[in-house]
């Protein structure tokens, strides 16, 4: 077990409405933890079910359980809540997910050794309907190009510095929910670094009832209203025509014909151009992350005919020499 002292105690939020179902495994996970020095805070939202049953059972004094006066919804509990905490740093869990033991051990070590760093998450794993691992990007740029596309954080993985969402006034902003998260994550690399550690340390849990399927249409809603508030940040003028195709075509990455492709890096090369000026973005870790993005949609695109590429280099097909040069370095990049 890890104990350390009180400037590195933790505080769990884990906000409960009708969540009986996995509960208890999520409040087992977090009781496995081998970083022990925390409080978890489970925070009843108006719950009708057995939920507040299961919290009752536990007799570890680190167990916390708060009520809500009525059910106020997700963002205004963590706002709520959050404003409550006077510890160094709170941590994010949700009801349906499961830490990995070390979890908060190894977020907690990077972030003593990294004061930088206001908001620590970590790669997961997908369970449930679906079995998938996704490993985010590390640090703040590849973060900040990555959040193009879609939310490469995980919001139960997250442990925060109490101190820069204080100094910054980060909170969850109630317009974007149920993309609160992505919102946040945005808004916070304006003002602070985040890392992910690349290990998948939360088991999250893939089900009918989770909110983002029940609001799903909604969600793809803000997501794309957030790639644009990304995007104009890297970008700032854009025009109607080049925001339709950055939202409508580029974040899908999936060129159906060679001319989608043409079209594809083009787009990359005119978003590099524009960072290098504005350099929202160092511009050697824009380059190489969109190279990384738009060479893995190519490669797809391709992937049966490796040869058409090289075929189309040799010739005048492609005639900008720019594009011959994306083609190139993305060939070379994959080992082709």
């Amino acid at each position: 077990m890890v104990h350390t002292t009180e400037e590195n105690t933790v505080t769990i939020v884990l906000p409960v409405y009708n969540g009986e179902a996995f509960l208890r495994q999520a409040i087992d996970s977090i009781l496995a933890q081998t970083f022990t020095d925390y409080e978890l805070w489970v925070v009843n939202d108006g719950s009708t079910d057995g939920s507040m049953a299961i919290v009752e059972g536990y007799a570890d004094s680190r167990i916390v359980r708060k009520d809500n006066p009525s059910n106020l919804g997700l963002v205004a509990t963590l706002n709520n809540t959050f404003a409550q905490i006077t510890t160094p740093f709170i941590a994010r869990m949700d009801a349906d997910d499961i830490w990995h033991p070390r979890k908060l051990e190894l977020q907690m070590a990077h972030l003593r050794q990294h004061p930088s760093v206001g908001i620590c998450g970590t790669s997961i794993h997908k369970f449930g309907d679906i079995d998938q691992t996704m490993i985010f990007p590390k640090e703040s740029n590849a973060l900040k190009v990555g959040l193009l596309f879609y939310c490469m954080m995980s919001h139960p993985s997250v442990v925060f510095r109490r101190e820069s969402i204080l100094k910054h006034n980060l909170t969850y902003n109630p317009d974007f929910f149920p993309a609160e998260d992505y919102k946040l994550w945005i808004d916070a690399l304006k003002v602070t670094d985040i890392h992910n550690l690349q290990t998948p340390l939360v088991e999250y849990r893939q089900h009918e009832n989770q909110i983002c399927r029940k609001k799903h249409h909604k969600q793809l809603d803000l997501e794309s209203k957030l790639r644009e508030e990304q995007l104009r940040l890297i970008y700032p003028n854009p025009t109607a025509e080049e925001i339709a195709y950055h939202l409508t075509h580029f974040v899908a990455l999936n060129p159906q014909s060679d001319a989608e492709v043409l079209q594809m890096l083009r787009w990359k090369s005119r978003l590099c151009q524009v960072n290098r000026q504005n350099r929202f973005i160092e511009p050697t870790i824009f380059d190489r992350e969109l190279t990384r993005y738009v060479g893995n949609a190519i490669r797809n695109y391709y992937a049966s005919s490796w040869q058409g590429i090289r075929h189309h280099i040799a010739t005048k097909r492609y005639k900008s020499l720019d594009t011959k040069h994306n083609l190139s370095l993305i060939l070379h990049r994959h080992g082709r």
